[in-house]
C-alpha cells in the first residue's frame, strides 16, 4: 500500500515590474515557499511592461528582490533584442559595427551597453574607428547625465539612439542604430 505524503499548500504570487515600468503586474507564479521566489530571473516582453512600446523584439530581464504579502517585487537586470531581429538588420553591401561599452550612471549603477550600428554602404577602417569612438563617447556621456531609470527609459523609448544617429551623421550616415543588449554589472 502506497503512503500518502502531505503536499504543501501553494499560493499564487503576483510578479510586479519595477517603478521604471510604473509597478505594473506582469505575471503570476505559483509556489509553496516565497523564499524560493527570491532572486528568480524572468524574461518578459517589453511590450507587456510598457504598454506604449512598439518594440515587440525586445525582452527585459526582471529579478525578484523581495516579497511583500502576495506580491513579488522585481528589479531590472537588463534587456536583450531577439537574434532574428539583429540578423535582419544587416544587409549585403553595408557595414555592421558592434560596440560594447561599460558605463556608470549618475546614481552609481554600472551597466554594460552593447550596440549594433549598420551603415548605408561599406565603409573604411578609419570611418569605422571614428564612428565607434563617437558612439562610445555619447553613450558614456548620456549615462553620466542620468540615473539608472532615466538612462534605461531613454534606451527603451529610442531617444538615445535618435540622438546618436543625428550626431554621427556628420561622420557617416547610419541606416540603423540599436542598443541590442544591456546588462547590470
Amino acid at each position: 500500500m502506497a503512503r500518502k505524503t502531505k503536499t504543501p499548500k501553494k499560493s499564487w504570487y503576483k510578479i510586479i515590474a519595477p517603478n521604471i515600468f510604473n509597478d505594473v503586474e506582469v505575471s503570476e507564479t505559483l509556489t509553496d515557499d516565497p523564499k524560493k521566489l527570491k532572486n528568480r530571473l524572468m524574461k518578459i516582453g517589453l511590450k507587456k511592461v510598457m504598454q506604449n512600446s512598439d518594440k515587440h523584439y525586445v525582452y527585459v530581464f526582471l529579478q525578484v528582490k523581495s516579497i511583500e504579502g502576495e506580491k513579488a517585487l522585481t528589479v531590472l537586470k537588463g534587456h536583450d533584442c531577439t537574434r532574428s531581429y539583429i540578423f535582419r538588420l544587416a544587409r549585403k553591401g553595408s557595414t555592421k559595427l558592434d560596440i560594447i561599452q561599460d558605463v556608470k550612471t549618475k546614481d552609481g549603477s554600472k551597466i554594460r551597453v552593447k550596440l549594433v550600428a549598420i551603415t548605408l554602404k561599406r565603409t573604411e577602417s578609419a570611418t569605422k574607428h571614428d564612428l565607434r569612438a563617437k558612439i562610445s563617447e555619447m553613450v558614456v556621456n548620456a549615462a553620466a547625465e542620468k540615473d539608472f531609470n532615466g538612462f534605461m527609459t531613454e534606451i527603451f523609448l529610442n531617444s538615445l539612439q535618435k540622438k546618436i544617429l543625428r550626431s554621427v551623421k556628420t561622420i557617416y550616415p547610419l541606416r540603423v542604430l540599436e542598443v541590442r543588449k544591456t546588462e547590470v554589472l
